[in-house]
C-alpha cells in the first residue's frame, strides 16, 4: 500500500526526517573539514604549535558537545514525527 494514498502528511512527515538528516550529515561533513584542515595546517613541534593544539582541541570537544546535542534534538524530533505519522496513518485503519 502507498503512504502517500494512506496519509497525506506522510510526504510532509518523510520529507522533515529527511531535511533533518541532512542537517546533521551537513554539521558532521562541516566538521570533519575544520578538524582535518587544522591538523594538516600544523607545523612542527613548537611550543606554540602545542599551545594552537591544545586550544583547538578545547574548541573542537565544544563543537562536539554542540554537534551530539544537535543530533539528539533532531533525532528527538525526528522520532516524534515517526509517532505523528504513526498515529496518522492508524487512525485511517
Amino acid at each position: 500500500m502507498d503512504v502517500k494514498k494512506v496519509s497525506a502528511a506522510a510526504p510532509a512527515s518523510a520529507q522533515l526526517i529527511a531535511d533533518k538528516a541532512k542537517a546533521i550529515k551537513a554539521d558532521l561533513e562541516d566538521f570533519k573539514q575544520d578538524f582535518d584542515s587544522f591538523f594538516n595546517s600544523q607545523d612542527g613541534n613548537t611550543k606554540e604549535a602545542a599551545a594552537a593544539r591544545q586550544a583547538q582541541w578545547q574548541t573542537t570537544q565544544n563543537e562536539l558537545t554542540m554537534l551530539a546535542e544537535r543530533a539528539g534534538v533532531l533525532a528527538k524530533q525526528c522520532h516524534e514525527d515517526f509517532q505523528a505519522t504513526d498515529r496518522s496513518l492508524s487512525a485511517q485503519f
